[in-house]
């Protein structure tokens, strides 16, 4: 039985918030640092598209205990820049976004050069081609964004690619490295699917790490949040001593929700 924790990497820009998180046991920060075509490319979809300066990152590197992600813009003639920016503030991993070629993911590696550690969003039908070469590079994590990766597929619900096998295919094909998908709010929350069966399919397929989502600030609002984060463990704890046949109903409940979804569509919180 694998009772390994799932990492929860929580948006946060302030100081002081990032230190009540810290204390809470939840150290991993992201800032995200990615503008350029956001709006554009995700206009119409209920999407967050805020964005913080990448010398942001020093703020959340000055808090003693948080290890600090940061996301900057596809790969462009930008790129070398915000890297090094992103370094000499405290960034202890990158994550490049929106690939399409592997020599973008090349280049990005290559002026990375160790010093903080690579990872790649999957949120591109370029990418999931791409995905068995991708594999052989020497990323640490990998997360697919459903949100871009159904504009860029032209579907209508984020949702798609767990009913059609996608995320599954692209976890097996990540083997051995940081695996993520999707985001998090406390049990029993989550719209238009419960955040618990999106937890069950997180850990049937293995994961390493997600994003807490945008929910997830307003579900613990009002609430003590040691108590809530020490919570999502314990629920997440439970689900890694499921037996196989529970594994499978909650599978089928949560394929069954996203038909449901696919017939009449609701806002994603």
């Amino acid at each position: 039985m694998n009772t390994k924790p799932l990492g929860l990497l929580v948006f946060e820009t302030d100081a002081a918030a990032i230190r009540a998180n810290v204390a809470a046991g939840l150290h991993e920060v992201m800032i995200d640092c990615e503008w350029r075509g956001k709006v554009d490319r995700q206009h119409g979809a209920d999407t967050d598209t805020s964005y913080v300066e990448i010398d942001g990152v020093a703020a959340a590197a000055s808090v003693p205990g948080a290890f600090v992600h940061c996301r900057i813009n596809a790969h462009g003639v930008w790129t070398d820049e915000e890297i090094e920016t992103a370094i000499a503030a405290g960034a202890q991993q990158i994550f490049l976004p929106m690939l399409r070629r592997i020599d973008e993911v090349e280049h990005f590696l290559h002026r990375i050069d160790g010093r903080a550690h690579a990872a790649i969003l999957v949120e591109t039908d370029d990418a999931v081609r791409i995905a068995p070469d991708l594999a052989t590079l020497p990323l640490a994590a990998v997360y697919v964004g459903l949100n871009d990766l159904a504009i860029s597929r032209g579907k209508t619900l984020i949702f798609e690619a767990l009913l059609d096998g996608t995320v599954e295919k692209l976890r097996e094909c990540f083997a051995g490295k940081a695996f993520g998908f999707g985001g998090v709010t406390i049990p029993g929350r989550g719209a238009p699917i419960a955040g618990d069966l999106l937890l069950a399919e997180m850990q049937r397929l293995d994961c390493d790490f997600s994003f807490l989502r945008r929910s997830w600030h307003r579900d613990v609002a009002g609430r003590d949040l040691a108590t809530e984060a020490a919570r999502l463990r314990e629920f997440w704890l439970a689900l890694c001593q499921r037996d196989a046949a529970t594994r499978e109903t909650q599978q089928r409940a949560l394929h069954q929700r996203i038909r449901e979804l696919l017939s009449a569509p609701v806002s994603i919180e």
